[in-house]
């Protein structure tokens, strides 16, 4: 197995005993445990890369600190919201209505004001839109989906066993972004999962830009048919 520092991706022709444990893990996680073989191979997709972009990782994570209780079910909290939302906090949880464009969600919400996070917002080479800080429980995969717009990933607070993972069919490739203050481009129009296979909890800043272009090449936005969220706790 292949571990590249520079790309963060996990590539291998052959999977050694180290190998084939992280992918039936991560296989089992999303529901495709049958298709695990000791031929498997992962591909070698680069999905994610490192910007330019650099923020105060550590205001963010006082201020991080401060919104923990705003934390529901969902996971998420709204970093910005549209104009006149009933609950601003979660008016950009999960997926949004089909008449309702990334860009709308353009108003920094109450605790973030005047906070490292917009101050790394107005900041961004590009406009921003939907913006949330998401955190994943230990022990927990999402859907395999792909979304209508690019991504943008801060990791605030991560561990070792957490991936993004590029699927296509029975193949993967394996992504981990670090927390070090830098902003991470994630191709999101393609086919993908996350997982946290650790034991603490993982937050993110996820950025969706105003621009909705979307590649030639992007596949059918949602959540890939008879796959869902699924939580598998230690006993």
């Amino acid at each position: 197995m292949v571990w590249n520092k520079g790309d963060h991706r996990v590539t291998a022709t052959s999977l050694a005993s180290a190998g084939l444990a992280v992918s039936n893990l991560a296989l089992l996680l999303c529901g495709r445990s049958s298709i695990v073989a000791s031929a498997l191979v992962i591909l070698e997709i680069v999905m994610i890369h490192a910007t330019e972009t650099k923020g105060n990782l550590d205001r963010m994570l006082e201020t991080l600190e401060t919104v923990m209780p705003l934390f529901t079910k969902h996971n998420q909290i709204s970093v910005t919201a549209r104009h006149g939302a009933v609950e601003p906090l979660y008016d950009a949880v999960g997926w949004i209505p089909d008449d309702v464009a990334e860009a709308d969600y353009s108003e920094i919400t109450a605790p973030f004001i005047g906070t490292a996070f917009e101050r790394f917002l107005k900041d961004l080479p590009f406009a921003y839109g939907r913006t949330r800080l998401m955190r994943m429980r230990p022990k927990s995969c999402l859907s395999i989906h792909a979304d209508p717009t690019r991504r943008y990933h801060m990791a605030l607070i991560t561990n070792p066993d957490c991936y993004i993972v590029g699927v296509s069919g029975g193949e993967g490739s394996f992504h981990q972004i670090p927390a070090d203050g830098v902003l991470y481009e994630m191709d999101a129009h393609r086919t993908h999962t996350a997982m946290n296979s650790g034991n603490k909890d993982r937050f993110h800043l996820v950025i969706c830009p105003a621009d909705p272009t979307r590649p030639m090449d992007a596949e059918p936005i949602g959540r890939t048919e008879s796959l869902s969220l699924i939580d598998i706790e230690d006993k």
